[in-house]
């Protein structure tokens, strides 16, 4: 019984380590996630300059849906509220797709390559991961 605990036991190197990076702040936009966000906003304006005017209406729509989940992301991650931090990375979630969606429209219009497509839902995807982990982190957090 006590080999096995002395297994299962991590080292206290790695407790230390754990502990030092929670303790060293990291600033908004210095998280994966965050930035993430805001390069999607970015590859947005870029195909905004790109398109033709009768699209700039709905371009605006997705540059705005964008910039809502950037925003979800920041609220998200200065929240101490568990609940409210979920919610608020849900939410994020569900507003990148819906950027992914108005690529696949976009693509389909023929105004943005296969390529561009592919590029900017790689980038939601990563987004939508990193979003069910920090929520999922966050609900799990001080459960033993």
């Amino acid at each position: 019984m006590e080999e096995q605990e002395k297994k299962s036991a991590v080292p206290p190197e790695t407790v230390a380590a754990s502990d030092e990076k929670k303790r060293r702040h990291q600033t908004l936009r210095q998280t994966v996630i965050y930035r993430d966000a805001a390069n999607l906003k970015y590859m947005v304006v870029c195909i905004m300059e790109k398109t033709p005017r009768k699209l700039s209406k709905f371009l605006d729509c997705t540059i705005t849906t964008a910039g809502e989940a950037k925003k979800c992301i920041a609220v998200a991650l200065g929240s101490r509220n568990t609940a409210y931090r979920c919610d608020n990375l849900d939410y994020a979630r569900v507003l990148v797709e819906d950027v992914a969606d108005d690529m696949v429209t976009l693509r389909m219009r023929r105004v943005i390559g296969r390529d561009t497509e592919k590029k900017m839902k790689g980038l939601v995807q990563k987004i939508a991961r990193q979003c069910v982990a920090l929520r999922d982190y966050s609900i799990s957090q001080g459960t033993e």
